[in-house]
């Protein structure tokens, strides 16, 4: 692999159900320091984007998706895995 890429795009649904949660970024970088990390909700120490009575809609998924398909077209590599939960796949 030339990089790995975590994208905060690419991941399940959130809202409401606490293992939708994102760890705190200093515990994710720590684990994984040979990732870089892109996305707005991977700049923060705190899972900004979970809120504990708000479940994300499957439109919210749907828009997610096309976001993070939108990035991706604009990077320069010629083969990409993706890698992501059931929720986000199954939009």
């Amino acid at each position: 692999f030339s990089s790995i890429c975590c994208h905060g795009g690419v991941r399940e649904a959130f809202g409401m159900h606490y293992p939708d949660r994102r760890s705190p970024l200093s515990h994710i970088t720590a684990k994984f320091p040979h990732l870089t990390y892109h996305h707005p909700s991977l700049s923060s120490e705190d899972d900004i984007d979970w809120q504990p009575h708000i479940r994300e809609t499957r439109d919210d998924v749907v828009r997610r998706i096309d976001n993070f398909l939108a990035w991706l077209t604009q990077q320069p590599q010629q083969s990409i895995g993706i890698v992501s939960h059931g929720v986000w796949i199954e939009c």
